[in-house]
């Protein structure tokens, strides 16, 4: 969420073991740069806007980062924190990521159950 150009991903990519499912960036010229240095796959989901995420509607994924734009908290974005639009997009972030922890917590049930109900 809140792609930029990408930063989170390349030091992924770079760490090893990680496969981007998608991205989410609002700035055209921003996407534009991602998807130059990060050679998109048509596979990969795309949202423009993070507000308009319908958490179910996901692909499953692992790990989840989130490039919070800070521009509202600091000296160039006037430090409206809050009052600034872009200041309230981490609780965009933070209702997408306890919506999946609901998702996360039932497979992780099921999946106790079934390997219990193997113990003799």
């Amino acid at each position: 969420m809140f792609a930029g150009i990408g930063g989170f991903r390349a030091g992924l990519e770079r760490a090893g073991g990680f496969r981007c499912i998608g991205h989410s960036e609002i700035d055209k010229h921003a996407d534009a740069a991602y998807r130059r240095l990060h050679k998109v796959k048509e596979s990969e989901v795309y949202y423009a806007d993070a507000t308009k995420i319908k958490p179910r509607e996901m692909p499953e994924f692992d790990l989840l980062c989130a490039g919070f734009p800070c521009q509202a908290f600091s000296i160039a974005g006037r430090r409206q924190g809050f009052a600034d639009p872009r200041g309230t997009l981490f609780f965009t972030f933070s209702i997408f990521s306890l919506s999946q922890l609901g998702e996360l917590a039932s497979k992780i049930s099921d999946e106790t159950k079934a390997s219990h109900s193997e113990i003799p």
